[in-house]
């Protein structure tokens, strides 16, 4: 974020129009990759937390499926279980 504000002060201190353009393209490339920087960590993080939530899911059917479905503790996994899908 700093570089992006000095990147624009340089812009503002330009000479020439030519040099206030490169400037802005400078400023406007940098930006754009910490745009598909941030971008690619929220996929990222996303895909890891679905991961998670379908191994957590995946243990819970296991589970739901080794009891005894007359087993009345169970009664609050099922009506989860049936809540989410």
């Amino acid at each position: 974020m700093v570089d992006r504000l000095a990147g624009l002060s340089r812009m503002l201190t330009a000479t020439s129009d030519h040099e206030r353009e490169q400037f802005l393209e400078q400023l406007n490339n940098e930006t754009q990759n910490a745009q598909d920087e941030i971008e690619k960590l929220a996929r990222e993080r996303k895909k890891t937390y679905q991961e998670a939530v379908n191994a957590t899911l995946t243990q819970l059917d296991r589970y739901i499926g080794s009891v005894d479905g007359d087993d009345e503790s169970l009664i609050p996994s099922i009506e989860y279980k049936n809540i989410i899908g």
